[in-house]
């Protein structure tokens, strides 16, 4: 999709590593094993970077901060971008009229995880850490 001409300058990708293995699948590198996203060699990487240079003209910034991708949205500058499941449902809090999509590509998936054990004997410690983590404009963490 986001190479098809009619959403051409409406659409944003992430500005990270994931963009990288997208451009991948696009390309077919993911078949017959999707491992192989995870482990371009020079030539697919190359085809990889031709491919997402096509993007670059029509794009109007690489997102790298799910709050600046909702906002491209709110102010109709994107009518396409990468995200997660949490910009769709804040958007939707909005009653911002927004979907998602599982492109016939395929995706990728992958969990991150910080956790503070219930046992931990420095919760403010780690919330802090947390909380300097984060860059400004992100949601903060609390306890809850």
């Amino acid at each position: 999709m986001f190479w098809d001409s009619k959403y051409r300058g409406k659409v944003s990708v992430w500005d990270e590593l994931s963009t990288i293995y997208m451009a991948a699948q696009i390309l077919g590198y993911d078949k017959p094993d999707p491992n192989q996203l995870y482990n371009l060699n020079d030539q697919q990487l190359d085809a990889v970077k031709k491919k997402l240079l096509e993007l670059k003209p029509e794009y109007p910034e690489d997102v790298g901060d799910g709050r600046r991708a909702e906002h491209l949205f709110q102010n109709h500058e994107v009518v396409l971008a990468m995200g997660w499941p949490l910009n769709t449902v804040e958007l939707k809090k909005q009653k911002f009229p927004v979907g998602e999509t599982i492109p016939r590509e395929n995706t990728t998936g992958w969990i991150d995880h910080l956790m503070i054990t219930a046992a931990s004997e420095n919760k403010d410690l780690a919330y802090r850490f947390l909380n300097t983590w984060c860059r400004p404009g992100r949601r903060r963490w609390s306890p809850t």
